[in-house]
């Protein structure tokens, strides 16, 4: 694969995985009860905000068009959290899925690095690394919230 073309399929995937991590953190937001948790998704939201800024501008330097998730991802992902609110809304296990959810966003991101990396631009493979990054840290920080 070229350099373009790897370029634009992770910088895709990071789009893709930020946006949908925004989704599902303003989906469980109005359910979460302690403060120390609304701050901590609050903060993550911000976070992944940046990120989405940041990969949304790699993409416009490289003429490339960001993509909204797929209606069919963000619909299983909103049906998933509003079955797993409805069984058990408590914060500890909101605090679960959402470090579930850090991890499949840190392997989905780590695999298409993988695939893609080596063909990349820098700055792009740079930002993937801090995606992932952050993601693994956030998914063990969350933890605390769920014991």
């Amino acid at each position: 694969m070229d350099k373009e073309n790897s370029n634009e399929a992770l910088l895709s995937e990071m789009y893709s995985n930020t946006k949908m991590a925004m989704e599902n953190i303003n989906s469980v937001l109005s359910k979460v009860k302690g403060k120390s948790m609304i701050q901590e998704l609050t903060t993550q939201m911000g976070t992944y905000s940046a990120f989405t800024q940041k990969t949304s501008q790699l993409m416009h330097e490289r003429s490339i068009e960001p993509k909204e998730p797929g209606l069919m991802a963000k619909t299983m992902a909103k049906a998933g959290i509003s079955i797993n609110t409805m069984i058990d809304n408590t914060d500890s296990h909101i605090a679960d899925m959402v470090a579930k959810g850090c991890d499949m966003g840190a392997d989905s991101l780590s695999e298409a690095y993988a695939k893609h990396a080596v063909h990349c631009d820098a700055k792009v493979a740079d930002l993937c690394n801090e995606i992932i990054d952050y993601e693994r840290q956030v998914s063990s920080k969350i933890e605390g919230f769920h014991r």
